[in-house]
């Protein structure tokens, strides 16, 4: 769990506006721009923490819609919305992300792990990040840029 330093390389105008001194974005692991239906479509999450002195972690489940840190909103080409919803669980497994100040991290998964992509067409993916403040009194939401996910037919 956790990104590499190479992953942590996120461009910046791929970043959601900051809240709570933090932004989050969602990229294409490898840089792809369209995918065959049925192939394995991996994604990045990054987490930037923009304070000087706050550490904190997200919790990341596995299976990862289990995590109740993250929801998605996706739009299939047709425009449905077919976004993941959460499920509470009390068996699961998974890890903590610290994201200490004025550094990157996240995570990868796999985009078949939160929803179906056998439409041809552009899927549109934004992911909104909760943080609760140190008195968990207030959850603040962080959202990423949209990423737009390509899809076309198997030849």
């Amino acid at each position: 769990m956790g990104l590499t330093d190479i992953q942590k390389e996120i461009p910046s105008s791929e970043w959601g506006a900051p809240n709570y001194n933090t932004q989050v974005a969602i990229v294409l692991k490898n840089n792809e721009k369209e995918f065959k239906t049925n192939q394995v479509v991996e994604l990045l999450v990054g987490i930037k923490n923009l304070s000087t002195n706050d550490e904190y972690g997200v919790m990341v489940q596995n299976p990862f819609l289990l995590s109740e840190s993250f929801d998605f909103v996706v739009t299939s080409p047709s425009g449905k919305d077919i976004s993941p919803i959460f499920h509470e669980s009390f068996r699961v497994s998974g890890g903590v992300i610290w994201v200490h100040p004025g550094k990157i991290d996240g995570f990868g998964f796999n985009l078949s792990e939160i929803c179906r992509t056998d439409e041809i067409g552009t899927y549109t993916i934004v992911i909104k990040m909760k943080r609760a403040t140190p008195d968990r009194r207030k959850v603040l939401e962080i959202l990423s840029k949209p990423l737009y996910v390509k899809i076309v037919p198997d030849k």
